[in-house]
């Protein structure tokens, strides 16, 4: 199956990515949240409107960018709300776009770059295969043959890694391993029914119901995750139906009374007796104080007043009732006291025995006349107690969507190779995962149960919007219901922000849209020769000659290059990134808007992608044009979130609370980024850990988005 459909701007990618979130908008406009709906204008239309405006704008589009960070709408938290010199710049937008359909390119933001060469760092000395190594794995025999020739070889049913860096789907019936990869764990939350009409799918929300804890769970739950079975050719992850919860349950017990019966203050213990005594007996029991005590908000308990019967005419002596206090702060306590004294008629009671046999055969009848008893009813005292309490909010969720970067892509030394886990989120104390966003959780404070990672390995934005069942390059399968923002829509959507304890909501995704990876890969292959070389397929010798040739090479140049050994004329691009800019930017926004219009309370950050110096694998002169290609992704990926600020704004809403943020440059690379380029996942797909996060690296990120989340008085997230 060929997933290059997700890697072009088709209609339909835009325009359903525009339809998804319409709902979610109407649900944000009934909550409350947008001040001013304007469903008038379309995000192609604002797209358009951003590239006009831009032209004429002081700095272009580089300098539009920064509207609502450094802009004329810097601070702004409403269009009601907004300066006119930012309502002038959105409705420039706003009628430069009406009618317009969206470009098909978006203008080069790599901006100036340093052409000298970067330094470089020594490679990892163990990168080079060993068929030796990989027969103690115990790899396929054809795979370790393979990669026994000379140059070697990665058959196509382990050559995955085009399938994650732009080009067809993997075939998700490669061999697989009995090793289980760890692989997100899809938690389902039950919602209101119009929430989960105006979620950002087609399909129903989750089945499964979880209640929401009203407090910090007492102990950490510990998510284990699902099975990967296989039921055919290809693994499948069996998902739980519910997350676990907070805290253990414990089924109701039925309580039991037990009524003591002393003859005086200061009798002996009660005994029970049998009698054959014909006549009724009546127990008696000291009047007791009765004590209702309600700590459920808002509920009153009323005990109703017992009667008590003692077995003589004497008066019992009276007891005190005793009132017994709440352990929670209670509001005033309303306390009614009932006394009833009732006597009883004396009873004369006859009771006809079991006739004997008598010498004639007569039945013989014996009448007994008891002597009459007195009932007093003692006073009881009856004490209402009702407390009212407030529940604390729960705490807030953190929801991510995206690629590897997100995903917890992460290759990790084994006995003889070295093993990559395609997607390990965390799932709780015993098994954190390598997702920066499990890190983020953690600063944040979320508990386990109330995080959700759905970003998957190899995922482009298309992928985020669209693709569900998704095989990830390991050969895992999920989103079997729906795409990622299916499941992150309805988690939001059925657990809205409140008030200072806003949720959290994540992105990355854009690098999977376009063929970058291999083509640095190529670079790489150039850069290191030998074995890895003959694996990636190098780019041409004279591609790393300098600074220029090697942006030439990945760029494109139509007047050619003089450097000798180049080929005279135009030099064609090996990228393809400026073809599916737009694509690329129009899906950004589409994920953005249906992400705020799930909780338009949440913060939503798109975290940029990140740039490093010091790269163990890629030519030093090459540096140039690894930074340019980044800093094109990512201003193409911050116009589209520019698109959802400006369309949001203009629906009424809070355009503060999307960001595209920390597009960190990292020296040296090597303490933030994974260097390791030979490894291999559970379905002996050779997928490189490199170039994502190591642990500084997800330190360093989720560090830098707690900075752009503004904090609430009482600590949570505003």
């Amino acid at each position: 199956m060929d997933r290059s459909w997700s890697r072009l701007r088709v209609a339909g990618v835009s325009g359903v990515g525009v339809a998804m979130v319409a709902g979610v908008v109407v649900l944000g406009q009934a909550s409350g949240s947008p001040a001013r709906a304007d469903t008038g204008i379309s995000a192609d239309e604002v797209l358009a409107g951003v590239v006009s405006v831009a032209n004429s704008y002081p700095g272009g589009l580089g300098a539009l960018l920064g509207l609502f960070s450094t802009g004329e709408c810097a601070g702004v938290v409403s269009y009601a709300d907004a300066p006119a010199t930012c309502r002038n710049v959105l409705e420039q937008v706003r009628g430069a776009g009406a009618g317009q359909s969206a470009p098909q390119s978006l203008p080069d933001l790599g901006g100036e770059v340093d052409q000298n060469p970067w330094p470089t760092t020594a490679p990892d000395p163990d990168d080079q295969a060993a068929q030796q190594q990989l027969a103690e794995a115990g790899a396929p025999s054809d795979l370790a043959g393979g990669l026994a020739q000379n140059p070697p070889v990665v058959p196509d049913p382990y050559n995955t890694l085009p399938s994650f860096v732009g080009g067809p789907r993997p075939d998700p019936c490669t061999p697989t391993s009995t090793t289980a990869q760890p692989t997100v764990v899809t938690r389902a939350l039950a919602g209101k029914e119009g929430q989960a009409a105006a979620t950002a799918t087609a399909t129903a929300l989750p089945t499964s119901t979880v209640a929401t804890s009203t407090a910090l769970p007492s102990s950490t739950p510990v998510s284990t995750p699902p099975p990967t079975t296989t039921t055919g050719p290809c693994p499948t992850t069996t998902a739980p139906t519910s997350p676990p919860s907070s805290s253990p349950t414990t089924s109701p017990t039925p309580s039991t009374s037990t009524t003591s019966t002393p003859s005086s203050t200061n009798s002996t213990p009660p005994s029970s007796t049998t009698t054959t005594n014909p006549c009724p007996t009546t127990t008696s029991t000291t009047p007791t104080s009765t004590t209702t005590t309600s700590t459920t908000p808002t509920s009153t308990t009323t005990t109703k007043p017992t009667t008590t019967t003692p077995t003589s005419t004497t008066r019992p002596t009276t007891v005190t009732p005793t009132t017994t206090g709440p352990t929670t702060t209670a509001t005033p306590t309303t306390t009614r006291t009932t006394v009833t004294p009732t006597t009883a008629t004396p009873t004369s009671v006859t009771k006809t025995l079991q006739p004997t046999a008598v010498p004639n055969g007569a039945a013989a009848t014996t009448t007994t006349s008891c002597p009459p008893t007195t009932t007093t009813t003692t006073p009881t005292t009856t004490t209402t107690t009702t407390t009212t309490t407030t529940a604390p909010p729960p705490p807030p969720l953190l929801v991510a969507v995206g690629d590897s970067v997100t995903s917890g892509h992460e290759a990790r030394p084994g006995r003889a190779v070295w093993t990559t886990f395609c997607d390990d989120p965390g799932a709780g104390p015993a098994a954190p995962g390598s997702s920066w966003a499990g890190t983020l959780r953690a600063i944040l404070g979320v508990p386990w149960n109330r995080y959700f990672n759905f970003a998957h390995s190899g995922a482009s934005t298309g992928d985020v919007l669209l693709t569900s069942p998704y095989v990830n390059p390991c050969g895992v399968v999920s989103q079997g219901a729906r795409p990622q923002i299916g499941d992150a829509t309805a988690v939001l959507a059925a657990n809205p922000s409140r008030k200072g304890n806003a949720n959290v909501a994540v992105v990355t995704a854009g690098a999977n849209d376009s063929n970058w990876v291999a083509v640095a890969t190529q670079l790489v292959s150039r850069n290191l020769g030998g074995a890895i070389g003959g694996l990636f397929g190098a780019a041409p010798a004279w591609a790393v000659s300098n600074a220029g040739t090697c942006t030439d090479w990945a760029m494109g140049n139509p007047r050619g290059n003089p450097t000798p050994g180049v080929p005279r004329g135009p030099i064609p691009a090996a990228w393809n990134g400026p073809a599916v800019s737009a694509a690329l930017s129009a899906n950004t926004t589409s994920i953005h808007l249906a992400l705020i219009g799930a909780d338009p309370g949440a913060q939503v950050r798109q975290h940029l992608y990140y740039k490093w110096i010091g790269d163990p694998n890629m030519p030093a002169v090459c540096g140039p044009a690894v930074l340019r290609a980044t800093n094109m992704m990512n201003g193409w990926i911050s116009t589209g979130v520019l698109v959802a600020q400006i369309v949001w704004a203009l629906r009424g809403g809070n355009p503060a609370r999307i960001q595209a943020v920390c597009p960190a440059l990292w020296n040296p690379g090597p303490a933030f980024v994974q260097t390791r380029l030979i490894s291999f996942g559970a379905n002996w797909a050779l997928l490189p850990g490199y170039p994502h996060p190591n642990a500084g690296g997800r330190a360093s990120m989720a560090n830098c988005v707690n900075g752009t989340l503004p904090k609430a008085a009482g600590g949570g997230i505003a």
